[in-house]
């Protein structure tokens, strides 16, 4: 009998713990593989209206809005507008007052080219470290290695956006935290800029 209710003791302890590790479980992975990592990167391209900003390590900041395959960015006093529809790419020195116009390629290139680039080079040793709560994001950090250097890497795990960078170079290191907003981005916003006072050259 006392067996028994030894027995029972460790059965119920056993789904309370249990429990509290389904209760609590965050994620439904245990583990994010580099092909999991592309495929969530590629579903930026599934979102028509997004902005954010970001300042690079000399506090510079830096402003990219996209509607409806149209990019607006700005940063060091350069304006670049891109509209993948009709192939046209206009980059503008606002202090110098001189805009150089050329065409793009018609297939939109997302913000995280460079990460995709980097994740797509199997030279690179690939980590999946973790998944942690960043600015209310559930997000997926994962590291790439190469050459005693590391770019670690924060992505919201429902919309594939970069969230946050660490890359070490070297001696340096770089940390870059991007804030992006949703459906934020009106028409003005990408309106296509006017020339009147610009030295105007064509490639």
């Amino acid at each position: 009998m006392k067996i028994i209710k030894i027995l029972l003791v460790i059965i119920i302890v056993c789904g309370i713990l249990l429990s509290f590790k389904i209760l609590f479980k965050t994620s439904t992975h245990s583990q994010y593989t580099r092909n999991d990592i592309i495929n969530l990167l590629y579903k930026i391209k599934e979102c028509t209206n997004y902005s954010f900003e970001y300042k690079d390590k000399e506090q510079n900041k830096i402003t990219y809005k996209f509607k409806n395959n149209v990019v607006i960015s700005e940063f060091y006093g350069i304006c670049a507008y891109i509209n993948y529809n009709t192939n046209e790419n206009i980059l503008l020195n606002k202090i110098v007052k001189k805009a150089i116009i050329s065409t793009v390629e018609s297939t939109y290139n997302t913000y995280a080219s460079s990460v995709l680039e980097t994740i797509n080079d199997f030279t690179y040793q690939y980590t999946y470290l973790k998944e942690e709560n960043y600015n209310n994001h559930n997000c997926i950090v994962f590291q790439l290695d190469k050459n005693n250097n590391y770019l670690k890497i924060w992505i919201d795990s429902d919309s594939g956006f970069v969230l946050k960078t660490e890359e070490k170079d070297g001696t340096s290191t770089e940390i870059i935290e991007y804030y992006i907003n949703f459906n934020s981005v009106t028409d003005d916003d990408i309106k296509k800029p006017d020339l009147t006072e610009y030295e105007i050259k064509e490639k």
